[in-house]
């Protein structure tokens, strides 16, 4: 799994390469200290990252692949900041502002999650579970009304369409009146 992420990663960066001055460089060098990481030297993967950086664009996916490795540590703070650098430098970059829904909405920042979330899927509409994240963060502020809107988009998730019970019946709209009906209430996981 992790060779094909790296495959996936540099064949991304050699595309770029003409547009963006190093990134044949970053991409060799994502890839030495990515595996570097993988055989658990996560420590001389850091500071390889680190050195790496040259204040170019390309260095955004350098920056991603810290924050992974340091929140897999553990030190959010540390993954947001090198997010946040990364956007610095490439604002139009999704997988930024998810990893950063992500932080935000487990420091309780519900707000700053739905704004990161948006970003990423104005930039990159069809990222698979983007959409369902943003839903969880409405809720999570008490948005129920939009959340709750937002959370239908759970039907189009792959693993949760396979589980979904399909009745004879329609589906009540919470609009409409009720008075003397049965409703009918399911259990979705």
């Amino acid at each position: 799994m992790f060779g094909t992420l790296l495959e996936r990663i540099l064949k991304q960066l050699r595309a770029r390469a003409p547009a963006v001055p190093g990134a044949t460089a970053h991409a060799q060098a994502l890839a030495h200290w990515c595996a570097v990481a993988d055989r658990g030297e996560v420590d001389a993967a850091l500071a390889g990252l680190a050195a790496a950086l040259d204040g170019s664009v390309a260095d955004a996916d350098i920056h991603v692949e810290i924050a992974r490795l340091r929140y897999a540590r553990g030190d959010a703070a540390a993954a947001e900041r090198a997010l946040r650098a990364a956007l610095a430098l490439r604002p139009d970059f999704a997988l930024c502002h998810i990893n950063l829904g992500h932080i935000t909405v487990d420091r309780l920042d519900s707000a700053e999650a739905v704004r990161h979330y948006d970003a990423a899927l104005a930039i990159a509409p069809a990222t698979p579970g983007v959409e369902l994240a943003r839903a969880g963060a409405l809720l999570q502020s008490g948005d129920y009304r939009r959340g709750f809107q937002a959370y239908e988009c759970r039907w189009n998730v792959v693993n949760v369409v396979q589980r979904r019970w399909i009745f004879e019946r329609p589906r009540w709209d919470g609009a409409t009146d009720i008075k003397g009906s049965t409703l009918l209430v399911h259990e979705e996981q």
